[in-house]
């Protein structure tokens, strides 16, 4: 629980008067959990923005189950939140207690106005299917054309941002490179790395954008790392492991370049309402 930023860290220490404000690494987080005994069944944000394929997949072997929120979040719903656990604790597996963390986060936020009401709960241990369709897919773009690259980078503007520039709806890019006219093989990776991320999701609130319950990286511009620019330039270290099992950096960077080449012209339904 505090603050959290997605890819650029969270639960932030500012209590130190004679030192600046320090940020915890999904790699600290990672680091720390290697050590502990038990091992966590579930691990949960009670912070913004954390619901991220990059931080989900580096706790993959820390957790069985993950649940964060894509969007701002103004916290879990505490006064329900366990009352699964009430009658027959031990009967209650992790997912069912990921779905019910979502369920009552929904009950609380489901219906008001903005946009804070995203949460998923997410199975780990199909990520590293995930992250091997999502290889395919990465592939597969590699011999894509210059109007490939440019439907791939409409599709990019179009759907779901959260917060940050680069953070945008896993699911919904992969669903709007399925109905695009791109070449058939990549339209076929995007499919089946939808349908893997579809086996992931545990549960997911119904909110007002229809979230996939996943975010991921996709910038436009080069990597800055301050907050509502649109990069991050410790990327490729902070996730080493997901990059080198996706090559997602390269990907992002090629559609950066063609990003990049285009007017600076937003079609993001969800910014204009900011």
């Amino acid at each position: 629980w505090d603050h959290g930023s997605g890819l650029i860290g969270f639960n932030n220490d500012n209590t130190d008067e004679n030192q600046s404000s320090d940020t915890m690494f999904t790699s600290e987080l990672v680091a720390a959990l290697n050590s502990v005994e038990p091992y966590m069944d579930l691990i949960a944000f009670d912070s913004c923005l954390m619901a991220v394929a990059e931080v989900g997949y580096s706790l993959r072997n820390q957790t069985d189950v993950f649940v964060g929120s894509q969007e701002v979040m103004y916290g879990f719903n505490h006064s329900v939140l366990y009352s699964i656990l009430e009658e027959s604790p031990r009967a209650v597996t992790a997912a069912e207690l990921g779905s019910h963390f979502v369920d009552s986060f929904s009950a609380a936020y489901q219906g008001l106005d903005g946009t804070s009401d995203t949460l998923s709960a997410m199975r780990t241990s199909e990520y590293d299917s995930l992250a091997s369709e999502i290889l395919t897919f990465t592939t597969e773009t590699n011999t894509a054309t210059s109007s490939d690259w440019n439907q791939l980078a409409q599709v990019r503007n179009s759907t779901m941002v959260y917060t940050y520039p680069y953070l945008r709806d896993f699911g919904s890019f992969l669903g709007g490179i399925k109905n695009s006219s791109v070449t058939q093989a990549i339209r076929d990776a995007a499919t089946d790395a939808h349908t893997e991320l579809n086996a992931a999701t545990i549960s997911k609130t119904n909110d007002r954008r229809s979230s996939s319950g996943m975010s991921i990286y996709l910038p436009r511009t080069t990597a800055i790392d301050a907050p509502n620019t649109d990069g991050f330039s410790g990327y490729v270290t902070e996730y080493a492991a997901f990059n080198s099992a996706t090559n997602w950096f390269s990907f992002a960077n090629k559609l950066r370049d063609e990003l990049q080449s285009q007017p600076t012209v937003s079609i993001d339904w969800s910014r204009s309402e900011e």
